[in-house]
């Protein structure tokens, strides 16, 4: 039996005038349309379910009647919900009952109980930041440069980062330099000074940004681009996953620095069995899919398929269960907090001749 708690459409969820869906109820029904269509797929090869849909209503009290009822303590799987207020009291009922529990979007340890049987889908900063330090494959020939965020620098989580890269980088002898920045506390020819004084011209140039903050984001690769297009540097840029939904970053940058974005998912539209997805979900929903469309076929496949097959203990069989999915290679470890993360991470590269390709560790 498996459990899906959804936001679902209410008068506090449409704003006047436009008439428009919060963020979280449009996420809401875009998973839960790609969970549908995953349900009719297995239904084809002979996987039932019995499901059971909630509605949050976006309440604390509501939460609480759903953890109380019948069907949630009976329950194999509970996928959902999405917001930290949400997830803590239920992510706390499922590892407390042994119940299977998937949060599709929240990443933060601080919402996720301590136990195996807590499933993280998707991946915070400090998760991507951690797992493309793991496997970072450093080149004592090329030249790194780490540019942090000042305002955050000596946070927990950003000096733990620095302390994994400081030891991989130093392990293999690697040149490397660091600078702090702050978003608009310097002219933007001092910031391009300063780059170039750490930047080479003779060798690659590996510039890391752990940082997925718009402003200095932008502010940071605009300095880059600049002396990258006017001295003919060579360089790789790495950064996370959000990098690809900033307005205000312009896609010229991230081509011309020969971007590495790192990310748990990525959509191949020239595979077949996404090119099949796309048609089913314009003719029955009459949109185009979202990436939380093909996040809630993902998860809907991966783990009613993996509960088919190794039923209620199915936790511990996840780091050895691969089934194909639209779009992330499922990789399932157990943290060092205790609950269950998905490591896998994609490298999507925009190259200099404005290809966008796409590698997996």
């Amino acid at each position: 039996q498996a459990q899906t708690l959804v936001d679902d459409v209410g008068p506090k969820d449409v704003h006047d005038p436009t008439g428009q869906l919060s963020q979280i109820t449009q996420v809401s029904l875009e998973f839960y349309e790609g969970f549908l269509l995953a349900l009719d797929t297995l239904k084809k090869i002979g996987i039932s379910v019995n499901l059971n849909v909630h509605d949050t209503k976006r309440s604390s009290y509501e939460v609480a009647k759903i953890i109380e009822s019948k069907d949630m303590a009976k329950s194999d799987l509970v996928i959902g919900p999405y917001i930290y207020e949400e997830i803590k009291p239920v992510a706390q009922f499922a590892a407390k009952n042994n119940i299977n529990f998937v949060s599709p979007i929240y990443s933060n340890k601080e919402g996720l109980a301590d136990k195996q049987n807590v499933i993280s889908v998707s991946q915070s900063l400090q998760n991507q930041l951690e797992i493309f330090i793991k496997n970072l494959k450093v080149d004592p020939c090329k030249n790194y440069l780490v540019i942090y965020d000042s305002t955050i620098r000596y946070s927990p989580g950003i000096n733990h980062f620095d302390s994994l890269l400081t030891q991989k980088l130093s392990s293999v002898g690697g040149a490397y330099s660091k600078y702090n920045h702050k978003t608009a506390a310097y002219r933007s020819v001092d910031v391009q000074e300063r780059l170039l004084k750490m930047l080479k011209r003779d060798t690659v140039n590996v510039v890391i940004v752990p940082s997925d903050d718009e402003p200095f984001t932008a502010e940071i690769l605009g300095s880059l681009y600049a002396v990258k297009s006017y001295y003919n540097l060579n360089t790789e840029v790495y950064g996370p996953s959000r990098w690809r939904k900033l307005k205000n970053l312009p896609p010229d940058y991230l081509f011309a620095l020969n971007t590495h974005v790192f990310s748990p998912f990525y959509v191949d539209y020239s595979q077949n069995d996404v090119k099949t997805f796309v048609e089913k979900y314009r003719e029955q929903f009459r949109s185009e899919p979202t990436q939380f469309s093909f996040l809630g076929y993902d998860v809907a496949f991966y783990f009613l398929s993996a509960l088919k097959e190794f039923g209620p203990s199915m936790t511990p069989c996840l780091s050895t269960y691969s089934l194909r999915t639209l779009q992330t290679n499922f990789k399932f470890n157990i943290t060092k907090e205790g609950y269950t993360l998905n490591t896998n991470q994609f490298l999507i590269r925009y190259a200099p001749d404005f290809t966008v390709s796409c590698t997996c560790y």
